[in-house]
């Protein structure tokens, strides 16, 4: 027979050795099963010790010492109340979730009773009304339901994390109309400043400013986010080292899609939408801009964005490596497909497809690998694209490039850079024949004597001219070595040699 001497109690029946327990609360519960869910669910346990909830009752504090908890004889013991308080509830400390009530003060407790690496559940199919959230400890909050925020203009965000935090399964709504209203520099979705952070299907709604803003954490990684209606941005990063977004999409920003600003050791996009509809001027589904700092590894992989209204697609300043791997940049109405305005030190594009007119101005190393950029399937008519690619870089490797359409030439190469270029399968096909595939911008300071253009395995598709430096050349005569005339009556010798070496002479 089983005797009860203390909170545990063990026997010995045929040879073998049983535990007893004492029965409590959580016990009971757990027997009830299903049945047991919902009976709190519905309140059965209201009004203990005169609090509404069974939040002292079934998560107790710390000094709840009557019962304890063992798996195994010998182990050392563990409070109930600290076990329970692993995962909690906010409908236990009065949260109700209707999309009416405000659960500010609900929550909070509910925070306030979840020990360090214990687990707030936010429960599905309801919307809990918040006046903001800060978090002070590393928790993870999870549960498939809503926090949205009250009517209040001046609030800064509806969840503020100051320590380590995970996300998962939850919505966050901004309860803002950002498409609409002009931005106040409040009204974030999340904020970040926990190190090490992880959010995972996380939606970031109709916020005043940014969704979701990394605010100088280091090592977060956002999986599976998504994100809409932002009055700024989607994704913010600020100064945050190894930062990755992941699996995401941010769709109807007012301005950004993605956008960094501050210094930052790597910066990781990968399989990323960025689309929108704004009118806005300046809209930028992917910015990179340190703004006076310095990026220096960037990795933009597997990425489809569509800008709008005269606008870039992708901008990057100041970066030091930037890889841009399998990327469909769509610039309808837009300024530039892609556009490199300062400083980047080595840039590479791999699979890259530009719809637009795309500019890589101040590179030191350009790298482009089976890549293509296209003019003719630009939308805006008001916008006369000259080259649908226009490059400013010391060292041109190319390896594989379609260019298409253009008023002008196909690709533009200023001088005043360029130190040497080695141009193999390139293919050109312009709008008319009179068109050059390669033209060479003569920029004040430059000397044409000094640089050297490689060129083999070359196409010329529907136009038949070659360029050099200064100005348009035209063949004069066809054979193994052409004459080049230009428009002022110049004529040189442009001679290309077993091993693909492209020299022009004067004659």
């Amino acid at each position: 027979m089983l005797k009860r001497k203390g909170i545990d109690e063990t026997s010995v029946e045929n040879g073998k050795t049983f535990k007893s327990k004492s029965l409590t609360r959580r016990a009971v519960l757990t027997m009830a099963g299903a049945a047991g869910t919902v009976l709190i669910s519905q309140g059965l346990f209201r009004k203990v010790n005169g609090v509404s909830g069974v939040s002292s009752d079934v998560y107790g504090r710390e000094n709840a010492v009557a019962d304890s908890y063992r798996n195994e004889i010998g182990a050392p013991g563990r409070m109930v109340s600290m076990k329970l308080c692993e995962s909690i509830h906010v409908k236990d400390f009065g949260a109700i979730g209707d999309g009416l009530t405000d659960d500010t003060d609900a929550i909070l407790n509910a925070i306030a009773a979840c020990p360090a690496g214990g687990t707030i559940m936010i429960p599905s199919a309801h919307i809990f009304r918040v006046r903001g959230l800060v978090i002070n400890k590393p928790i993870k909050i999870s549960g498939g339901g809503t926090l949205k925020f009250v009517d209040h203009p001046e609030l800064p965000a509806v969840l503020q994390a100051m320590e380590t935090i995970e996300v998962e399964n939850i919505i966050i709504d901004g309860n803002s109309q950002a498409l609409s209203s002009s931005y106040t520099g409040t009204g974030f979705g999340l904020h970040n400043k926990g190190n090490r952070s992880y959010f995972m299907n996380v939606q970031f709604n109709n916020t005043k400013f940014h969704g979701f803003w990394n605010d100088g954490a280091h090592h977060v990684t956002l999986n599976k986010c998504y994100s809409e209606n932002a009055g700024y941005s989607g994704f913010r990063n600020s100064h945050g080292d190894f930062f990755q977004l992941l699996n995401s999409e941010a769709l109807h920003f007012k301005f950004k899609g993605f956008s960094h600003n501050g210094n930052s050791k790597l910066i990781t996009v990968e399989n990323f939408v960025a689309i929108t509809d704004s009118l806005e001027n300046g809209v930028d589904p992917v910015l990179i801009d340190p703004n006076n700092y310095f990026v220096e590894h960037l990795l933009l992989r597997n990425i489809y964005i569509k800008g709008a209204n005269r606008s870039n697609s992708i901008k990057i300043i100041d970066v030091g490596t930037a890889v841009f791997d399998t990327i469909k940049a769509l610039s309808p109405n837009t300024l530039y497909a892609i556009h490199c305005y300062t400083r980047v030190d080595r840039l590479t594009l791999r699979n890259v497809e530009c719809v637009g007119r795309t500019s890589l101005k101040d590179v030191k190393q350009l790298v482009i690998e089976n890549c293509t950029f296209d003019a003719e399937q630009h939308e805006e008519q008001e916008i006369t694209i000259t080259h649908p690619l226009s490059v400013q870089a010391e060292y041109v490797t190319v390896r594989g490039m379609t260019v298409i359409g253009g008023t002008g030439t196909g690709m533009s190469i200023h001088l005043a850079a360029l130190k040497k270029a080695m141009i193999r399968d390139m293919i050109y096909r312009a709008v008319n024949p009179s068109l050059n595939m390669i033209g060479l911008t003569n920029l004040a300071g430059a000397n044409p004597n000094h640089k050297k253009i490689v060129v083999k395995e070359y196409v010329i598709e529907e136009g038949n001219d070659v360029a050099s430096a200064g100005s348009k050349y035209h063949i004069e005569d066809s054979s193994t070595e052409y004459v080049l005339k230009s428009a002022n009556g110049t004529r040189h010798s442009l001679r290309i040699g077993d091993d693909g070496e492209w020299a022009i002479v004067p004659l």
